[in-house]
Order: structure tokens, then C-alpha cells, then sequence
């Protein structure tokens, strides 16, 4: 970060001096500028570029994972400038401008290097990233060989049902909706089962993860309508099916932007479960096994939807520790829960415990900055 910090200012210095020189070159110095502030953010952190700023908000483009339409605009913007300067610059300036030169190909390559290097985990160097279970939604699409954009095993909590279409990925964000149904488009199965009245929509790992670090930055939507960061699911059928078995749960939080019910406004829920087998998500659920400090619940100082917020949990063998915005808040032994779990990310409406959200709240998204998960160098 120092070096590119370097290669920033010493940019400016010296495309401010062939801008005196050279009329042309003024674009030039404003790409110079352009480049420091786009390539100055520490190791890891996510970058954002401010394009247009009004009262309310800031439109931001993000650097992709290469960023080569980025050195091309400079290149094809530069490239008839550099011959226009080489033919009139007195002599003293050629090494100058040889300099500058030198620094515009090198700045995609800094930066190229910081957007790839991994970001460090918040417990310390001995943490390693599991890339098969983080994302930064950088893309135009949901990563398919992670995720599923519903839920293969459960269908919705009603009066909503997971909707794939609510599920989308835009500007460096995951995006989960919620919606309410219009009538003509509620199908006669729906209809029937009683997922009826709106849509909401979830993404689930394609695969099992037993121990680490989980952490996510979102924000809420301004609805009432849960946002939540859990693991479940440790059984496939039969056996989750069947008796003789549990199904374990862990929800790092759930948080409502605009609770119906005042209690919940602003709270932080982080949970666990250990619900006996048989067991179908929302409909059958034989009996809950008791468990010492299973629960927590805090009133934080802050809107759930006015900023993005960083939820995080250390599940070991032995403890289970939950963050927010990197302070500890709650912790408790690990007992139970010793088998790997399915990832989570869903925004669900819950009608027994939250109430309904109002229509007029709706569509509204709940919003995930990226999702990173560490575990321990073996």
C-alpha cells in the first residue's frame, strides 16, 4: 500500500509538471488523479469508485476482477497525447515524461495485485480463506458452482414461497427481494398450499462446512421482512426424515429493517437450534432438544437499513463466539454441534414472530457486500 501510494502522488507530480508544458496533456493529469484515488484502499478491502454523487446517495462502479477496460481507456486515451508531447517537449522534459510513462503501466498492475490479494482475517494470520464458501458478488450472476438461488428442501415459509427470480447480483452486491404476489400471478399450487401473498428469496451452499470464521457486511431492507446469515441442514433423507436423528441450526443473526412489531426494531437475534428428526423445514418440527444458553438477543445504536453492518461468528470444536462489527457480543460452549452445515443467506417473512410486512414497504431488497469464510492452517 505504501508503494502504490508512492506511484500515486509521485503521478500527480509529474503529470502536473508536463501539463504545463504540454496543452494535451491536461486529460492525462486527470487520469493520473483518476488512478491514485481508484488504487489507494488497504489490503482487502473492497473498492469502490464514486461516479455520481447527489444529496441522498453515491452511484459506485467497482473495479472488476481484472479491470482491462480500465488500462485500455487509458492506453487508447493516452497513446495520441504521448506522440503529441514527445515531438514538443524540450529535452529536460523527456525524462520526465518517460517517468509518467512508466507509472501509467504500472498503476493497473498495483492495482491489478491489490484487487486479487486476499483479504486478511479479523482473528489473525493463522486463519485461512476458504474461497469455496466466500464471495464478493462480483460478478453479473450468482456464482452457480456455490450456491443455489432457492432452496432445495424447502420451499418457503408461508404466506411467501422462495421466489429464483428475487435472487440477483449488481454492482459488486448480492441482492435478496421480497415481494408481494399479484393475485393473476399466484399459481393454483401456491395458491392451494398457501404460499400466496409474497415472494421473498434465499441462497444456500452447495456444500457442507464444519468450522471457522463466517462474516458478512450487509443492510438491511426497510421492510418487515428477516435478513439472515445461519448454517443448517447436516442430513440428507432418509435419515432427516426419519426418527432417531437432530438437525442442527446456527443463526449468526437475523434483524428486521422495519419490524411491524416495535420490540424487534433494531435488535440483533443470533440463535441455536437442535430440532429432533423427523423434521421439514416449517412444517414439522417433532421436538426441540433443550440446551444451556441457546439464545441471545441485543438493541444496537444504529438503523439496520441506513449502512451496511459486518455479522460474524467463530464456530469451533469447542466454542461458538458471535461479532458484530468486530465486537464480541455473545458466546457459548459448543455442545452439539460437531457435523458440517450448509451456508445460508435469506430474507424471510415471519408471520408468528415479526407479523406481516406492510405492502406498501414492498419490493425491498436485503442487501450482502460479500461473505467471507477462514478457517485454521492445518
Amino acid at each position: 500500500m505504501v508503494a502504490s501510494g508512492l506511484f500515486n502522488n509521485c503521478s500527480i507530480v509529474i503529470s502536473l509538471k508536463i501539463a504545463k508544458v504540454a496543452p494535451g496533456s491536461r486529460l492525462l493529469f486527470m487520469l493520473s488523479i483518476i488512478w491514485s484515488r481508484m488504487y489507494s484502499l488497504p489490503r482487502g478491502q473492497k473498492r469502490q469508485t464514486p461516479v455520481l454523487c447527489c444529496k441522498h446517495r453515491i452511484l459506485s462502479a467497482r473495479w472488476s476482477a481484472v479491470g482491462l477496460w480500465r488500462i485500455v481507456l487509458v492506453i487508447c486515451a493516452g497513446l495520441p497525447y504521448f506522440y503529441h508531447m514527445v515531438h514538443r517537449l524540450p529535452l529536460r522534459c523527456l525524462v520526465c515524461f518517460r517517468f509518467w510513462l512508466l507509472i501509467v503501466f504500472c498503476l493497473p498492475i498495483l492495482a491489478f495485485s491489490q484487487s486479487t490479494a486476499q483479504p486478511s482475517c479479523p482473528l489473525g494470520p493463522d486463519w485461512v480463506l476458504n474461497t469455496q464458501f466466500s464471495d464478493e458478488f462480483e460478478g453479473r450472476h450468482l456464482n452457480t458452482a456455490k450456491w443455489w438461488d432457492f432452496n432445495p428442501t424447502f420451499h418457503g415459509r408461508k404466506p411467501a414461497y422462495f421466489e429464483r427470480k428475487n435472487v440477483e447480483v449488481r454492482k459488486g452486491m448480492l441482492q435478496l427481494w421480497a415481494r408481494v404476489q399479484k393475485p393473476g400471478e399466484v399459481t393454483v399450487e401456491n395458491r392451494v398450499r398457501g404460499y400466496d401473498k409474497y415472494t421473498t428469496a434465499t441462497i444456500k451452499s452447495k456444500q457442507r462446512i464444519r468450522y471457522g470464521y463466517f462474516e458478512t457486511r450487509a443492510k438491511a431492507m426497510k421492510a418487515s421482512v428477516s435478513g439472515a446469515f445461519w448454517l443448517y441442514d447436516p442430513l440428507d433423507g432418509p435419515a432427516k426424515y426419519s426418527a432417531g436423528d437432530f438437525s442442527e441450526e446456527i443463526d449468526i443473526f437475523e434483524i428486521f429493517g422495519k419490524p411491524a412489531k416495535k420490540e424487534n426494531e433494531s435488535v440483533v437475534f443470533a440463535t441455536v437450534h437442535r430440532m429432533e428428526t423427523p423434521y421439514v423445514e416449517a412444517i414439522v418440527k417433532s421436538k426441540q432438544a433443550p440446551m444451556a444458553n441457546k439464545s441471545f438477543k441485543t438493541k444496537v445504536d444504529f438503523d439496520f437499513t441506513e449502512d451496511y453492518h459486518v455479522y460474524g461468528l467463530l464456530w469451533t470444536p469447542t466454542e461458538m463466539k458471535w461479532f458484530i462489527d468486530g465486537k464480541e457480543v455473545f458466546k457459548r460452549d459448543n455442545d452439539y454441534f460437531k457435523r458440517p452445515l450448509h451456508l445460508m443467506l435469506d430474507c424471510e417473512i415471519m408471520q408468528a414472530w415479526a407479523g406481516l410486512p406492510d405492502a406498501a414497504d414492498l419490493p425491498g431488497k436485503f442487501e450482502v457486500d460479500y461473505v467471507r469464510v477462514w478457517q485454521m492452517k492445518e
